[in-house]
């Protein structure tokens, strides 16, 4: 699902757009997510700023689901993404702009589908667990352990060498 918008013309009319996007509408999302529950709402507003350089302000909120890495169950993550981004020549460094404002390389077009996506990658916990989370124990199949005999040997072995 392509949004995609002539980057300098939607900047320079103060544009804004709103979307909603599912898992299943973001590719390259789907390999990070648990099921394709939830979504994202958009909203992206165009401006210039002081050096005449197009910039868009990107807000995400909504909830995805992720596993946890830790018992290996879907859990909700929410998401609030607020960034700033700026169009133009020069690098971050040379920009020097003190309010965490990106700057990236000057295009015609820009998808606004495929920057929400790299945003909520980029959003995403790297190591999601659940805030009680117990770590996984055995599975219970109501059969003994075949290491429960050896244990029993094991045991039996060490009470017949403290008898002797």
């Amino acid at each position: 699902m392509p949004l995609i918008v002539e980057l300098t013309r939607f900047c320079e009319d103060s544009r804004t757009l709103e979307a909603a996007f599912s898992p299943t509408q973001l590719p390259r999302l789907l390999d990070s997510v648990a099921d394709t529950t939830g979504g994202v709402s958009m909203q992206v507003r165009g401006w210039v700023d002081a050096r005449d350089r197009p910039c868009l302000d990107i807000q995400m909120t909504g909830q995805l689901w992720v596993l946890c890495q830790r018992c290996m169950r879907p859990m909700p993550v929410d998401i609030q993404v607020g960034q700033t981004l700026a169009f133009g020549e020069e690098s971050l460094d040379e920009a020097g702009d003190p309010d965490s404002v990106e700057v990236l390389p000057p295009m015609e077009h820009i998808d606004l589908a495929e920057l929400a996506e790299e945003e909520l990658l980029l959003s995403l916990p790297m190591l999601p667990r659940h805030q009680d989370c117990d770590l996984p124990g055995p599975a219970d199949t109501g059969k003994q352990s075949p290491f429960a005999a050896l244990n029993a040997l094991r045991s039996d072995a060490g009470d017949a060498d403290r008898q002797d």
